[in-house]
């Protein structure tokens, strides 16, 4: 059903970006890598939901064309997600090969704490799949 490992790797991405985020102060590039680990670990969340449906997800790093495939299939998410979007994807773009603040410490901070909501809320092992079963750790 759903492949568990994109739900691990969104949470590696998220404790990433939270010790670059943590470490800012360290080296000023560390802000855009915490931008660009929070769209890893946002994509991946999405995308593990939509694997959870039996449906292949596109191998693409824009958020507002996951979150339109999400609303076609009837995946939840949290509104902050498809309000963020447009940032999210710039930060899985634009930062990759250059510097280029584009969002303020303080609204990645305030992200970064949506986001370890949405990922405690998505644990596999609460996630219960279209027949009501619970899956196990490894998502089966």
């Amino acid at each position: 059903m759903g492949d568990i490992s994109l739900y691990k790797r969104a949470v590696g991405d998220y404790k990433i970006g939270m010790m670059a985020l943590e470490n800012y102060n360290v080296d000023e590039t560390f802000l855009d890598q915490a931008g660009y680990h929070l769209q890893q670990s946002v994509e991946k969340a999405l995308k593990y939901q939509i694997a959870l449906l039996g449906e292949q997800y596109p191998y693409e790093h824009d958020i507002g064309l996951l979150i339109d495939m999400c609303d076609d299939l009837s995946v939840n998410y949290h509104n902050w997600i498809k309000d963020s979007h447009d940032v999210l994807t710039r930060y899985g773009t634009k930062t990759r090969y250059s510097s280029s603040q584009i969002a303020s410490r303080t609204t990645l901070v305030g992200l970064y704490e949506k986001q370890k909501e949405y990922l405690g809320e998505n644990n596999p092992k609460k996630i219960k799949n279209n027949n009501g079963v619970l899956f196990n750790e490894r998502g089966e």
